[in-house]
């Protein structure tokens, strides 16, 4: 007999709000605190960003309040969302590529790798979740998982800001990825509480140890290489 236990989606509100906090302190340093600065594409791409998990959070608030029809009309503000961000995040991944400046430089080319997935997997969970909207358990972890990568970047730069001892950006990257990856371990843990492991939270961490790992090999690779030298030259 499993133990019983609360499906985590049911509060998913609160966890959305949870991972845009984070979002808002990770970025603030290097975007928000400098708004004047930034490019209207860093603009554009924030703005679509942070529309997206303000649907998710409303998205989730409307299911506690059994507004089906409701979450079923605004569910269809992601036809509009989702291209936009996927554009604009692969634009974001072709300005750092091109940038003159010594990060972009040093880690714009492993970035981009980790970047690129990210934008491959939101669509492809999206369409996911689109595709199981009739199965509610599938339909919400699909949909959890289009905001669970933004972890990374953001857990990056809060982590080098404030921990003490983080002393590189690697190190900050590296315990960023692990800590998402301990939180989709705990969501896998969970669902095994409920009786069944499904695929999107398996998918997903594939997805974030493939990204860890290729920070560290990617630019190993000449096909890779090729990739970003083609990036580059649009």
């Amino acid at each position: 007999m499993h133990a019983r236990a609360t499906p985590l989606y049911s509060r998913s509100p609160w966890y959305f709000s949870l991972l845009l906090l984070i979002a808002l302190a990770g970025f603030f340093p290097s975007y928000y605190a400098r708004l004047g600065d930034a490019r209207a594409l860093h603009h554009f791409h924030g703005l679509v960003a942070t529309c997206w998990m303000l649907l998710l959070i409303g998205q989730g608030w409307l299911m506690r309040q059994k507004k089906i029809s409701l979450h079923r009309s605004a569910g269809k503000l992601s036809l509009l969302l989702v291209p936009l961000f996927a554009i604009s995040g692969l634009l974001i991944v072709h300005d750092m590529l091109t940038r003159d400046s010594g990060f972009a430089r040093s880690f714009g080319p492993r970035l981009a790798f980790i970047d690129i997935s990210s934008i491959a997997w939101f669509v492809f969970a999206w369409a996911m979740a689109l595709h199981y909207r009739r199965e509610m358990p599938l339909h919400a972890r699909f949909m959890a998982s289009t905001a669970l990568p933004l972890l990374p970047p953001a857990l990056s730069r809060l982590v080098g800001a404030v921990v003490p001892g983080v002393s590189s950006f690697d190190m900050a990257l590296h315990i960023s990825f692990a800590v998402s990856e301990l939180i989709v371990i705990a969501l896998l843990l969970h669902d095994r509480k409920l009786g069944k492991v499904r695929a999107p939270y398996l998918l997903l961490l594939a997805l974030l140890v493939v990204q860890q790992l290729s920070f560290m090999v990617s630019m190993n690779f000449a096909p890779w290489r090729a990739v970003v030298a083609w990036i580059q030259g649009w």
